[in-house]
């Protein structure tokens, strides 16, 4: 389920207008802590939490006629998945590669911020036959939530990220 969700926002974001100065830009779901090293231009997608839904979740079992019976099924667990989403440009001096990682979360932010769902052309394996619309909040912090304690209990600088 997961490599299907990574899947599937690689393919959203495949089609960004990322800086062309910056060249290609790989995507990533590596998680950034003192040890992950980049090639080039990467925009990374750390997947740091999930959590079910319930909110979305409906409750009521359903029924399903099958072979002249009916099967009681329990509805789909919902969940949320939190991604945190930065920007590396290792090969550049300092001053072009803090230019570099502002402009490309910002062309990340500009991309997934256009579907609060997902398009049915962007979803890979298993999330195309979800029952429901895949939502997409972008830059959507929660109470109590700390970019500044997640970067500290990776041991590393804060950087240019969102959730």
């Amino acid at each position: 389920m997961f490599q299907d969700l990574d899947d599937t926002l690689e393919n959203v974001l495949a089609g960004a207008a990322f800086p062309a100065p910056l060249g290609p830009v790989d995507i990533s779901f590596k998680k950034p802590d003192k040890t992950v090293s980049f090639n080039g231009a990467t925009v990374d997608l750390f997947l740091y939490s999930v959590k079910e839904n319930r909110v979305l979740r409906d409750p009521v079992p359903i029924l399903k006629f099958n072979n002249g019976a009916f099967e009681r099924r329990l509805p789909p667990m919902r969940v949320d998945c939190d991604y945190i989403v930065t920007a590396w440009k290792t090969s550049l001096s300092l001053d072009a590669r803090v230019a570099a990682e502002h402009q490309l979360p910002a062309a990340a932010l500009t991309r997934l911020s256009r579907f609060p769902v997902i398009p049915n052309g962007f979803l890979a394996g298993d999330m195309v036959n979800q029952p429901f619309p895949v939502q997409l909040w972008v830059a959507q912090e929660e109470e109590g939530k700390s970019l500044g304690e997640f970067w500290s209990s990776l041991g590393i600088a804060p950087c240019a990220s969102f959730h």
